[in-house]
């Protein structure tokens, strides 16, 4: 009995975010990622995926490079992104550890991000402007805080200010040679540049980000469709012979049925007309 007492005194003693010990650091930042972070994101990533299936394209027009859905879809995702903003909440509220503004725990900024993201996904753009210019300012001098500003791009994006989303790609841009710059942020600077094109009408600026992108992409569902997209951008500017080529690669990846049958109509369509 006492040597139970003695371990629970020492575990509710690490548990404690007002001092800042080893032990504390250790606990806080094992718990937050493993009990809270990484179920958040097991959320969140569930809820993409439910997206994808779900969307719906329109074929009359160029595609975007990533499609959000409707605000009706996003309601579906809504148990799923709820969830992740919980689970975000309980890790910035019960473990995080600030002294003389500097956070101890590192899973509590990739909450905020994470909660942003969630947010997002529900197209409450509001409050995910707000937690993604929190996270840029709050952690300016870290990696994550590009991840924010990347993040606010694809937001004024959605909510068509325009000028702001082209500010937020070209600051990020300026920064590319900085020491910590993240490579998954590189990667997908020229996606958000062609959607950010693509939103304005603005084919012929977005078609040498679709080509970046797709010197970056490695997951099959964006190259496919930045194949199709391109197909797209060439059949309008009537290089019908280049069209061809990529529907024809859009068709070889295999893609869902409407993708694969568009792509097909368009490559006949073409072949007509060239």
């Amino acid at each position: 009995l006492f040597f139970g007492a003695i371990t629970l005194l020492l575990f509710v003693n690490s548990c404690s975010t007002k001092k800042n010990t080893w032990t504390r650091r250790a606990y806080h930042n094992v718990t937050c990622h493993y009990n809270v972070y990484w179920n958040g994101m097991v959320s969140l990533d569930e809820g993409i995926i439910m997206l994808q299936e779900k969307v719906v394209d329109d074929y009359n027009n160029v595609l975007s490079v990533v499609n959000y859905g409707t605000k009706s879809d996003a309601t579906t995702l809504n148990p799923k992104m709820d969830r992740t903003i919980k689970k975000a909440s309980i890790g910035i509220q019960r473990h995080s550890m600030s002294f003389g503004g500097k956070e101890y725990v590192k899973w509590v900024k990739d909450s905020y991000l994470m909660m942003g993201m969630a947010h997002f996904y529900k197209h409450d753009y509001t409050s995910a402007r707000r937690v993604f210019d929190y996270v840029a300012k709050e952690y300016e001098s870290t990696p994550i805080s590009y991840e924010a500003i990347l993040w606010l791009a694809r937001t004024f994006i959605q909510t068509e200010r325009y000028e702001k989303a082209e500010a937020s790609l070209n600051l990020l841009q300026s920064k590319l040679k900085d020491e910590n710059f993240p490579r998954s942020v590189e990667k997908e600077i020229p996606v958000v540049y062609a959607d950010f094109y693509i939103a304005r009408g603005d084919y012929n600026s977005a078609y040498p980000y679709l080509e970046r992108a797709l010197e970056l992409a490695t997951d099959n569902y964006t190259i496919t469709r930045i194949y199709f997209i391109l197909g797209q951008i060439n059949q309008l500017d009537h290089d019908f012979n280049k069209a061809m080529g990529y529907f024809s690669k859009v068709v070889k990846k295999n893609p869902p049925y409407k993708m694969a049958f568009e792509a097909q109509m368009n490559i006949a369509q073409c072949y007509s007309e060239g």
